[in-house]
This record gives C-alpha cells, sequence and structure tokens, in this order.
C-alpha cells in the first residue's frame, strides 16, 4: 500500500484557490442547483429545480442582494421540468436548457418565454394548439393540486374511448367496465344500490373525493380527454440531431450559441434571436475524422477562437478550433491516479489561464468529490473544498471562484 502511495501521490494544494476567504452569497440551501453564468453587470444568475417545488432562476447582484422569479407554470402549460444551464444573451435575457425534456427555452429577466426549440406542438409560446398538450397540462394541473378547469364531465368529454377508474384502498375489483358507460357515476351508482340489499349503512354516497385527494370524476374525464387526443407528435430537428439531454450552453462572438448534449452526443447551433437550429457543430479528431463526443460542458477562451469542451467519453478535456471544429489538443485522461478523472462533471476557465475540473474522485456519480487545476506550466494541483460539489461553477469578470458545496452557494476573494 504505501509503494501504491509512493507511485500515486496526492495533489498539492493550489496556491490560488487554498485558504482564500469562502463567502456565502445566497440566503438559502439549493438541494437541486443547476449551471451558472456571469451577468454582464457582474453578478451571477444559476438555475434550480427543486423536486416537487417550483423551478427558478436566481440571481445574486454586484451589490450582494438576491431575486429570483419562478416559473410553476412553466412546469405545465409550459412543460419546463429541470433548468440545467443558463448562459446571458447581449440584451439582458437568458438562454436556459431543460434536461429533463431536451429542449432549449428563452426567458426574459421577469421570467416570461420567449421561444421554445426544438419546435414541439406539445410545447408552445402563446395559446396551445395541440390537444393532447393541453389534456396532459389539465392533468398535470389536476394531480398537483391547481387543476382550475371544470369539475364536471360534459356531453362532449367522452366521444370516442372512455375510461373507468376505481380509486378504492379496500382492495376491491370495484366490478367491471361498463363499454357503453359515459362517466365513472353510473357505475359508482350500480355498486352502492348493489350494497343496499346486503347493508343499509353501506348505501351512503361515495365522497366526491378518493382516499388520494383527487376527485374520481374528473380524473376520469381528464384521461378520457388525454387518450382521445392521440399519440403526442415526435419531437424533431429538421436536418439534424435531436436533444435529450442538453448539459450546456455557450454563446460565441459571432452571437451564435453552442448547446451541448452529451446523451445525443453532439453540439447544435442554434439563433438565439429566434431559436433556429442553424445545424450541428460537428467536431474532427486531430486526423481529421468526424467524431461523437459527449460533452458535458464547455467554455470559449478569451480570444473566442478555440471551444474547449469536457468530453464524457474519452474522460479528457479537448481544445477545438470554433472555424473548421479540430482537435488541436487534448488535456487531462480517465484513470486511478490522482492527476486523472475519475468521472468529471463540470470545466471553467479561470483569467489565468487555469482550467478547473469537478471530478467525484470515485465517491460517486453525482457530487464532486474535489476540483483538479491544470495551470498553464503543465502541473496539477487541488482546490480546498468545504464539502462535496453538488451544481455548476463559475469565473466570475473578478475572477473569483463561484461554486455549490453541499447546497450551500461559496464565492472566494478576487484573485486580481
Amino acid at each position: 500500500m504505501m509503494e501504491n502511495d509512493a507511485a500515486n501521490p496526492q495533489l498539492p494544494l493550489d496556491p490560488d484557490y487554498t485558504s482564500r476567504a469562502l463567502k456565502v452569497i445566497y440566503p438559502r440551501k439549493i438541494n437541486h442547483p443547476g449551471g451558472m453564468c456571469s451577468l454582464a453587470n457582474g453578478g451571477i444568475a444559476f438555475c434550480d429545480a427543486p423536486l416537487f417545488q417550483d423551478r427558478c432562476v436566481c440571481v445574486v447582484n454586484p451589490d450582494g442582494s438576491t431575486h429570483e422569479f419562478f416559473h410553476h407554470r412553466f412546469t405545465l402549460s409550459r412543460r419546463i421540468r429541470r433548468p440545467w444551464a443558463i448562459a446571458e444573451c447581449s440584451d439582458g435575457e437568458f438562454l436556459v436548457t431543460d434536461a429533463a425534456f431536451g429542449k432549449l427555452i428563452r426567458v426574459s429577466s421577469s421570467g416570461e418565454v420567449r421561444w421554445i426549440t426544438p419546435e414541439d406542438p406539445d410545447v408552445t409560446v402563446g395559446p396551445s394548439s395541440s390537444s393532447h398538450g393541453a389534456a396532459f397540462a389539465s392533468l398535470a394541473a389536476l394531480l398537483s393540486g391547481v387543476y382550475s378547469g371544470p369539475s364536471t364531465a360534459g356531453p362532449e368529454s367522452a366521444t370516442n374511448t372512455n375510461i373507468n377508474i376505481n380509486m378504492e384502498t379496500d382492495g376491491g375489483d370495484g366490478g367491471e367496465s361498463q363499454p357503453n358507460s359515459t362517466s365513472a357515476a353510473p357505475a359508482q351508482q350500480g355498486e352502492e344500490q348493489e350494497g343496499e340489499s346486503e347493508n343499509e349503512s353501506d348505501s351512503q354516497p361515495a365522497s366526491a373525493t378518493s382516499a388520494h385527494g383527487v376527485d374520481p370524476e374528473l380524473l376520469e374525464m381528464l384521461l378520457t380527454e388525454l387518450v382521445n387526443s392521440g399519440p403526442p407528435p415526435p419531437r424533431t430537428v429538421a436536418s439534424g440531431p435531436m436533444l435529450r439531454f442538453p448539459t450546456d450552453v455557450k454563446l460565441l462572438p459571432d452571437g451564435r450559441a453552442l448547446v451541448c448534449d452529451n446523451r445525443a452526443q453532439c453540439i447544435l447551433i442554434v439563433d438565439p434571436a429566434d431559436g433556429r437550429v442553424l445545424g450541428p457543430f460537428q467536431v474532427y479528431d486531430m486526423q481529421g475524422n468526424a467524431v461523437a463526443v459527449s460533452p458535458g460542458s464547455m467554455a470559449v477562451s478569451p480570444d473566442g477562437t478555440e471551444l474547449l469542451m469536457l468530453d464524457n467519453l474519452v474522460g479528457s478535456v479537448l481544445f477545438v478550433r470554433i472555424a473548421d471544429g479540430h482537435v488541436v489538443r487534448t488535456l487531462g485522461s480517465r484513470g486511478p491516479r490522482a492527476d486523472q478523472f475519475q468521472e468529471p462533471l463540470e470545466m471553467v476557465l479561470d483569467k489565468r489561464g487555469n482550467i478547473l475540473v469537478s471530478d467525484t474522485g470515485g465517491i460517486d456519480e453525482v457530487h464532486a468529490s474535489r476540483i483538479i487545476v491544470f495551470h498553464p506550466d503543465g502541473s496539477t494541483a487541488l482546490v480546498e473544498m468545504p464539502g462535496r460539489i453538488n451544481g455548476g461553477m463559475l469565473i466570475d469578470t473578478q475572477n473569483r471562484l463561484t461554486f455549490f458545496s453541499d447546497g450551500v452557494l461559496y464565492r472566494t476573494v478576487a484573485m486580481g
């Protein structure tokens, strides 16, 4: 064991990121933080996607004040489920990726959705034209307790397939489904009449709300509408790949946006003005062969000529020429040594040319236990950490490192 330790020495702590006063800069703990971005005014913004709660974008202003704009309505009518990465446009609006639905969304600073791409009849800006989307939204609203539509099924709500449901919890089968019934009410009345002959005490009318807290008739009506609306149209991108799990978005100096997806193994070029997909950003290896990439995060070099890409497929940082997509060099590798990646998650580039990569260190697949610093001279070191990383990282305009550790947002002092 001593021989292994000698062959694999631990990395030293980086002098720039060691014992630098860490400051907590957000008033509450963030349990499911997403990516972060610097703002033109010197502040930062990050995504928050807590389970079963409102999704939101959180902003920390230069003076230390904070504000949030919530998007509960997105989870229903817009169906934005898991905001993951964020970038600020030149006009102060935001590009946000949805990792759950494979979307790129443009959001105003007040929370208004401008557009969503790839286009999908189920996800529209303005009034929905999809009956499937409307039925799905109503059903989701009912189950989340915010439904405000009709409370009873009208005769027009069940013109094709009809669904009978049983939400009893006593283990009974609820009887057989009647093919000619138009609602759950007749079936319930029939069961009650049968119960009267055996025990009059069982003839009390059933409660309008089940033991699960949902009106069975209303749920039946919405399920019937959903089935009759047909399957949702497939999500596609014309002449290009479909996003599955977009993990990062970055703006190029020419105004275009790059969206990377580590599951679809692609990078898309998008016009941030209207959401048009301009085409794929093809990457070529150093032999000139087109290759698939699985980028977890990206950074643009200070001169705007190279795209630094943390490729989860090979466990390395790729330096790609933006002009032609060719890889010019790589940095790091996957392996068991202290200076190698176990499971790299996020990457940022600071003002001194250091590349910082958060890595699990073999602890688990979700939380990073360390941040490795790659110096321009080829040496490596570690950032002193207060805990595990569970979100994005950021180097702001003052060259301060900002990161989440166990849900707390920290920032180092400026390094100049």
